[in-house]
C-alpha cells in the first residue's frame, strides 16, 4: 500500500539563520512564532532562503512513473531508489514470476513489468524543488496515459504539507515535454547526435535505461516519447536531451554495471567525442 514517512523534517530555522545573516537581522528577542512568522513572509519572495528548508521522505509502494517524473527535477533533489535490477518488488505479473522460475535474472525479468509497478525510494529535497516537482507532477496528470497511475497518490500535496507551500498552476521549470506515443518498434535502438548542435543528441532507448539517463543532472531532457501500447520496462522512449557534459556521462555509464543498451550506447558516444 502506498504510504510516505518523513525521515527528516524541514528546519525552518536554517531559513531564519540563513536570512537574518544577510539581512542583519537580530534573531534572538523573537519568538518561536515570530521567527516563524518572518520566514515565511519571506521565503516565497526570496527562494534562496527556502532552500535552506530540506526535508528527507521516504516512499513505499510508489509507481515506478512517479519515481522517473522525480527524477525529473534537477536540482535540489537526491533519490536513492529500489533496485528492480537486484530487488523483487512488492507486487509482479504473472509473466514476471514465470520469468523467474525459468532461471531468469532479475534484471532481465523485470523488463516485462508495467511502469504502475511498486518501488520504493528514499528522497532529500529542499522546498523549491518539492514545489517544482508538484508543478510537474500537476502537468503529467493531465497527461491520458498517465493519470490513472499519477492522479490517486496525490504527491502534490503531501509536498505541499511537508513543505509549507500552496499549491499553483505555474508552469514548472525545466521540464521535459511529452510528445505521445508513436510506434517506434521498427526503428533501431541507439544514439544520433545532432549535425547542427554538438551538445544535442536524440537516444532511442527502453524505458528502465531512461530511467538511469535521467539521473544525469548534467543532462537537460527537453522532449520525449513513447512506443504506442502498454508501457512497461521495455517500452521504448525516444528522448531529446542536451548536455555540455557528454564525455562525462559516458565515462560514467561506459562501465560492466550499466545494463545494455546504455552501456553500448555511452561507449558510442565516448567513441564519437
Amino acid at each position: 500500500m502506498f504510504s510516505v514517512k518523513v525521515l527528516q523534517s524541514g528546519n525552518i530555522h536554517a531559513c531564519a539563520e540563513a536570512a537574518a545573516m544577510s539581512y542583519n537581522k537580530d534573531l534572538s528577542k523573537l519568538t518561536e512564532e515570530q521567527i516563524t512568522d518572518y520566514v515565511k513572509r519571506i521565503w516565497d519572495k526570496h527562494t534562496n532562503v527556502s532552500e535552506h528548508f530540506v526535508a528527507r521522505l521516504e516512499f513505499t509502494d510508489i509507481p515506478r512513473l512517479a519515481t522517473l517524473l522525480f527524477a525529473f527535477q534537477r536540482d535540489g533533489i537526491t533519490i536513492t531508489e529500489m533496485s528492480q535490477r537486484r530487488c523483487t518488488p512488492a507486487a509482479v505479473s504473472q509473466e514476471y514470476e514465470d520469468h523467474i522460475r525459468g532461471g531468469m535474472k532479475l534484471e532481465d525479468a523485470r523488463k516485462c513489468l508495467p511502469v504502475s509497478t511498486p518501488s520504493r525510494c528514499v528522497i532529500t529535497l529542499n522546498r523549491e524543488a518539492a514545489r517544482n516537482i508538484a508543478r510537474i507532477f500537476r502537468q503529467y496528470e493531465n497527461i491520458a496515459c498517465f493519470q490513472e497511475i499519477l492522479e490517486p497518490l496525490g504527491i502534490r500535496e503531501i509536498l505541499a504539507k511537508h513543505f509549507m507551500f500552496e499549491l499553483d498552476i505555474t508552469h514548472p521549470f525545466d521540464c521535459p515535454k511529452f510528445e505521445g506515443s508513436m510506434r517506434m518498434n521498427e526503428l533501431r535502438v541507439g544514439c544520433r547526435a545532432s549535425i547542427y548542435d554538438p551538445t544535442v543528441r536524440w537516444f532511442l532507448i527502453p524505458m528502465y535505461s531512461f530511467h538511469q539517463l535521467c539521473r544525469h543532472r548534467k543532462i537537460r531532457l527537453d522532449t520525449w516519447m513513447i512506443d504506442e501500447g502498454e508501457i512497461c520496462n521495455d517500452t521504448l522512449v525516444a528522448v531529446e536531451c542536451r548536455s555540455f557534459h557528454w564525455r562525462k556521462f559516458a565515462e560514467t555509464r561506459c562501465g560492466n554495471d550499466t545494463q545494455e543498451p546504455l552501456r553500448t550506447i555511452a561507449r558510442g558516444v565516448l567513441d564519437n567525442e
